[in-house]
């Protein structure tokens, strides 16, 4: 039996391939295969669909080096998927292998998306609520020996009183028997962190380290996978989509 796609696969991977495509500001290459069948597009349905990419330029400006996406079933509904509006039937269980390098995370890190993104921390303590904000540029050096570096600001909300630090950090990524942990931390500039803040901010970093999934605009994030070379990063994310971002 043969493996080759079918017309209609064909046809349906070259549509999506197409419109992935427009929604991005440029790609070396990108390569969709879709499995279906003229009776499961009729009703909105996909048995799974493969992504590969390389030098993919995101509209936000965000650059992806290598990307490859692998999806189970899929089931939109029909009418809105041809009125442009994707709305899933069932959650999507994904599987997304991300490479980049240091200058390709430093652009994304500092781009408006991300900064989006970044909450603000509140940590809580005995007499006290403190927020915590980060600032703004920040840089990633992926060092040898398999670790981060990480330099950046930070706004400290405590009591009436505010006031921004500079700060440099060591981190260890997530493996098979750890979470991400968090090495070295030190102030460059500023007045400093109170000891009590400190303790706070290095809890709610390992509280975070151990979640189980994020939750980011409908999708259920986990991050299986990080390895850490010199000057690049490679990342395997397990997520669950439940719904597609407008």
């Amino acid at each position: 039996m043969s493996n080759d796609p079918s017309l209609e696969e064909q046809a349906v991977s070259q549509l999506v391939e197409r419109g992935l495509s427009s929604q991005l500001n440029a790609a070396e290459t990108l390569d969709v295969n879709i499995q279906t069948s003229i009776l499961q597009i009729l009703q909105g349905k996909v048995d799974s669909v493969s992504i590969e990419g390389r030098g993919l330029v995101l509209q936000e400006g965000i650059r992806v080096q290598k990307l490859e996406l692998q999806t189970d079933n899929v089931a939109v509904d029909l009418l809105d998927a041809l009125l442009g509006q994707v709305k899933l039937n069932q959650p999507v269980n994904t599987t997304v292998q991300l490479e980049l390098n240091e200058a390709d995370i430093n652009q994304a890190i500092n781009s408006d998306f991300v900064q989006r993104q970044f909450p603000r921390i509140e940590l809580k303590l005995p007499d006290r609520i403190v927020s915590l904000e980060i600032k703004l540029p920040m840089q990633i050096h992926l060092l040898e020996g398999g670790r981060l570096g990480i330099d950046g600001n930070m706004q400290i909300n405590d009591k009436n009183t505010s006031h921004q630090i500079g700060f440099c950090s060591i981190a260890s990524p997530r493996t098979d028997e750890q979470p991400i942990r968090l090495d070295e931390f030190r102030c460059t500039a500023g007045e400093g962190i109170a000891l009590d803040v400190t303790i706070a901010m290095m809890q709610k970093m390992q509280e975070w380290a151990s979640l189980p999934y994020f939750d980011l605009e409908g999708t259920a994030l986990r991050l299986a996978e990080m390895n850490v070379q010199k000057g690049r990063l490679a990342l395997k994310v397990e997520a669950q989509v439940r719904q597609v971002p407008a």
